[in-house]
């Protein structure tokens, strides 16, 4: 290389650098509670995710927070049922590969006022862009309509255009409800910066859901020791038995 050239090069690099643009804002966050506890009398909760952005170089006039939470994914099998002959019977099922066990999505305001409708899908942004691993969501396809109306139903999918609260310009807070219904495991939560329409910061975490007491030694029995645990469910279901046959033949 010639001595010229390698000139050139360096005063570029440091040209390059000095107007290099400040290093975007940063984003802390926390969930709580990191663990929710499933017992025989649970009916529901909330996680709530708590957020700050930091090294705030040039301030901007407001920022728009989106929070997912997506539940262990699945396979599931989606039937739908057509009447024959009076009769409601199963003519046709879909099977979705790793569909979330649960999934809300949560903004400080309408989604399609945050972001324009290719960056949203392109972050994944909605619950178009995350039911289906491979593809969106398309409207005219029953088998999804149907799956996606039940599990908001069910509430296993929550959609809050509204459920992010900034409590001053640069600290927020979501309030996310977990269905009585939800699956134990890991669920992810990712937190996602907007401003002037364009991602600027994210920040990914976790947080478990697991059974305590009688629902944990029930599934764990049936995991560990499958054996046993079927022939006691299967003496529980003769001695009930029994005992219904013989209240039954005093009357």
């Amino acid at each position: 290389m010639k001595p010229s050239t390698g000139l050139a090069a360096a005063c570029a690099l440091a040209l390059g650098l000095l107007w290099s643009p400040a290093r975007a804002e940063r984003l802390i966050t926390t969930i709580a509670p990191s663990k929710i506890s499933i017992s025989a009398s649970y009916s529901g909760g909330h996680i709530f995710v708590f957020g700050a952005i930091t090294d705030i170089k040039t301030p901007r006039l407001s920022y728009d927070a989106i929070a997912t939470v997506i539940g262990p994914r699945q396979d599931l099998v989606v039937r739908l049922k057509e009447r024959v002959l009076g009769i409601w019977v199963n003519r046709s099922s879909k099977t979705f590969i790793g569909v979330p066990s649960y999934l809300a999505v949560s903004a400080n305001r309408p989604f399609e006022s945050i972001a324009p409708l290719q960056m949203l899908r392109d972050k994944r942004v909605g619950l178009s862009y995350n039911v289906l691993l491979d593809q969106s969501v398309d409207k005219n396809d029953p088998f999804q309509t149907n799956f996606i109306d039940a599990r908001i139903q069910e509430g296993l999918f929550v959609v809050q255009p509204n459920g992010v609260s900034f409590i001053s310009p640069t600290v927020f807070r979501a309030d996310i409800p977990l269905s009585n219904t939800v699956l134990t495991g890991a669920y992810q939560v990712f937190v996602q910066i907007f401003a002037d329409g364009q991602p600027i910061a994210e920040a990914p975490s976790t947080f478990q859901v697991e059974k305590i007491g009688l629902p944990q030694f029930v599934v764990a029995s049936s995991v560990n020791y499958s054996l046993i645990y079927g022939l006691a469910t299967m003496a529980m279901a003769l001695l009930t038995g029994w005992i219904a046959s013989v209240a039954f033949s005093r009357n």
